[in-house]
């Protein structure tokens, strides 16, 4: 006899996540020629391990990445690094890169160690800010199941090489220089561009900018970018050149109004004053007096957009009784008034303060000031770098280090930001950037790789929203191929 069919029917198993196991009834039959023979049931006891065998959770794994340096210039390399957990050496990772909206691959590399480290180096292409990831696929090593997995995202930078390319500013129209020294107020000391960088301000002792400079002074020009072309700006009231020396000049962000400071008598009708502040409208060419001083003398102007305020210093013992230099500010309509005024009360501020700079709404006044009278709880012995308010005629100090004090202050357009330099964390002077809306503050002149400066940093200057710091330093190790030793460079950091 021959047994042509065998069958087994079970019935469906107890779920898996059955803690005991469940009998299960089985019925076992055997047919020769189509029939029945014999048939019996079977009693199972499955558990939820037999159950659930061969469906093994997948090992969850991990990748870290790091981006080194975190921003580049054009053509310059950095390095993805990370680590992907519970991975053995030669594991596939991939790197990809955020185009718009997808995640594009770059590079397929293998981990090089039992811990699962990798790395790629890269190199900076076109101007940007470029995000990228790590992503391990779910594989099977070792007879265990590892899962899939994708960094966090980190963003790199890639600032455009810096222009090396220099214009000639003081030239005469046939493009020659000039015949005499010319001098620019620039980040050292003041606003002598426009905000949009097409408009410059200097002054200068050379006779052949433009005709008719046959006044043996220092004039005021304006340098047009975009048309090559050098205006004089301290200009009499017949149109031609002035009677006096005219130097300082400030320009205002939107590049229409220029202020400086002169001993001419002749920039404007009717009596004029042994030395005064000027402003020009550039839109009608007409200039007026702001302030005027028989004796001691005004220094260092700054001029708001709108032409309605115009910060200054001021050294004039018999004028103001005061032996120190202080500030103040012009408004139109309303005159000058003291900033730089003791706390609680009035009088000059003792000793001296400058370096001021104002918002383009001329709302706000930063400076530096080693006067301890200015508020009521400045006990250190230090330059320390304070905010004045045009509506509250308050004073706030922003600087606060026992030890050491703050220079070299400059605010924003917008007002919220404002830069300076201090060497209160004990790595020499260094830039920071003062969010005046959080209260937080960022360390500035570090190099692409977060180390400080190597060397004395001054002279920051902010961009009108606050997401540029240019700076001047000493140091060697901010930017590749740095090799002037022992000269200062300006440096542009972008602080998104």
């Amino acid at each position: 006899m021959m047994i042509t069919e065998f069958s087994c029917r079970i019935p469906e198993i107890a779920p898996p996540d059955r803690r005991d196991p469940a009998p299960t009834r089985a019925r076992i039959a055997f047919r020769f020629a189509g029939k029945v023979i014999s048939a019996f049931s079977l009693v199972l006891l499955v558990s939820a391990s037999c159950a659930t065998a061969g469906a093994a959770t997948a090992k969850k794994r991990q990748v870290t990445l790091t981006a080194s340096p975190a921003s580049v210039v054009e053509g310059g390399s950095f390095s993805l690094k990370g680590n992907v957990t519970a991975s053995p050496k030669d594991s596939k990772v991939k790197i990809e890169r955020k185009s718009g909206t997808a995640w594009v691959a770059v590079a397929t590399v293998r981990t090089t160690t039992a811990k699962g480290a990798f790395s790629h180096k890269l190199t900076g292409g076109q101007p940007g800010k470029y995000p990228y990831r790590a992503t391990v696929q779910k594989t099977k090593s070792g007879g265990k199941v590892l899962s899939a997995a994708t960094s966090p995202t980190r963003t790199v930078t890639v600032m455009p090489k810096p222009n090396k390319r220099m214009t000639l500013l003081s030239k005469a129209p046939n493009g020659t220089p000039g015949n005499n020294y010319s001098y620019i107020w620039s980040i050292r000391q003041g606003p002598s561009m426009s905000g949009d960088g097409r408009y410059v301000v200097f002054y200068s002792n050379a006779t052949n900018l433009v005709s008719g400079d046959t006044n043996a002074a220092s004039d005021i020009f304006l340098h047009d970018r975009s048309s090559g072309k050098v205006t004089l700006v301290s200009r009499s009231t017949k149109g031609g050149a002035s009677n006096g020396s005219s130097l300082w000049p400030a320009i205002s962000p939107d590049g229409r109004w220029i202020a400086y400071l002169s001993t001419a008598t002749n920039l404007i009708a009717g009596t004029a004053p042994a030395y005064g502040v000027y402003l020009v409208d550039r839109s009608t060419g007409k200039t007026i007096l702001v302030s005027a001083y028989e004796n001691g003398s005004a220094m260092t102007p700054a001029v708001a957009n709108g032409g309605n305020h115009i910060v200054f210093g001021n050294y004039n013992p018999v004028q103001n009784g005061s032996r120190w230099i202080n500030l103040f500010l012009w408004t139109r309509g309303s005159g000058v008034e003291l900033i730089t005024k003791k706390a609680g009360g009035s009088g000059y501020a003792s000793p001296l303060s400058g370096h001021a700079t104002i918002s383009a709404d001329g709302r706000y006044v930063v400076f530096e000031s080693s006067a301890k009278d200015l508020v009521t709880d400045d006990i250190n012995t230090f330059h320390d770098v304070f905010l004045w308010d045009r509506e509250s005629k308050k004073n706030t100090r922003l600087t606060d280090f026992p030890n050491t004090g703050a220079r070299y202050p400059w605010i924003s357009a917008n007002g919220r930001y404002v830069a300076y330099c201090t060497s209160a964390a004990g790595n020499g002077m260094q830039a920071y950037l003062l969010d005046r809306s959080t209260g937080t503050r960022t360390f500035v002149s570090r190099s692409t790789a977060g180390q400080a400066g190597n060397g004395f940093t001054s002279y920051p200057f902010v961009s009108a929203d606050g997401a540029y710091v240019a700076y001047e330093s000493d140091a060697t190790n901010l930017v590749p191929d740095d090799t002037n030793v022992g000269s200062s460079g300006n440096v542009t950091i972008d602080r998104e």
